[in-house]
């Protein structure tokens, strides 16, 4: 399991003490582990000589090989899995909601929570390892199963959390007025420029009022979607005065 070896370890019968290699150089090292000391069985998970305390010296060397046959004594090496952090990143100022971090085990496959982060007007996507990812570099979806090691050191890993603004269309009424404008289609918080060509006999365009509000937009107003929802703009227009009119 583990990569390197330690050469074995000749010592008398008779001799006073004999000290127990600790491993401090890493001739033995497991990617993704922690070498935690020496055991007598092979599957133990925990060392009867630990590399963190002083046990590692063996005064009675007599009952450390056995007082009735002596014979050679195999230390197996303990390893314990590292534990790395996934850590959930908003990417975004304006993101509501909190994720607490994620302890992961070294070699355990592991299931992502479900997003808790919220933005309006903008879809979440998923997660990537970039923070500047694009839609079609999505590594993780929302609850998505990992099989594989992201870390093999105690470490954090910083997921970023994707976004994608919504789609939304702008319709328009010219209430009476010639003509036909399209819907324009854009996306949450981006900036669109309303027509302003709109004619109606007798009468004079003002602007837009939206969804039968009575928020209102010049002629040349330049808006975004701020709430995040489908816009129908109604045309608003005045009579013309009767100078006006003989001036046509």
């Amino acid at each position: 399991q583990g990569n390197g070896s330690i050469e074995a370890a000749s010592v008398k019968y008779d001799a006073a003490s004999f000290t127990i290699d600790a491993n401090s150089d890493g001739k033995v090292k497991r990617v993704g582990y922690e070498f935690l000391g020496w055991a007598l069985d092979k599957d133990a998970k925990d060392p009867v000589y630990s590399a963190e305390s002083e046990n590692l010296a063996v005064s009675d060397v007599k009952a450390f090989f056995g007082t009735t046959n002596p014979a050679d004594v195999t230390l197996y090496a303990v390893w314990a899995p590292i534990n790395y952090t996934v850590v959930f990143v908003k990417n975004a100022d304006d993101v509501t909601g909190e994720m607490e971090d994620l302890k992961v085990e070294f070699d355990k496959s592991f299931t992502l929570p479900e997003n808790e982060y919220h933005r309006t007007g903008y879809q979440f996507t998923g997660w990537s390892t970039n923070a500047s990812a694009g839609t079609n570099d999505i590594k993780y979806a929302d609850k998505a199963e990992i099989t594989t090691n992201l870390l093999t050191k105690a470490e954090k890993v910083y997921f970023y959390a994707q976004w994608e603004a919504l789609p939304y269309t702008i319709t328009f009424d010219v209430q009476g007025g010639n003509g036909t404008f399209d819907g324009i289609d854009t996306t949450f918080d981006s900036e669109v420029v309303l027509p302003t060509v709109v004619t109606r006999e007798g009468y004079q365009f003002q602007g837009w009022t939206k969804n039968g509000s009575t928020s209102f937009f010049s002629t040349d107003a330049t808006i975004s979607l701020p709430t995040g929802s489908n816009l129908s703009l109604t045309a608003v227009y005045r009579p013309l005065t009767d100078s006006e009119r003989r001036e046509q």
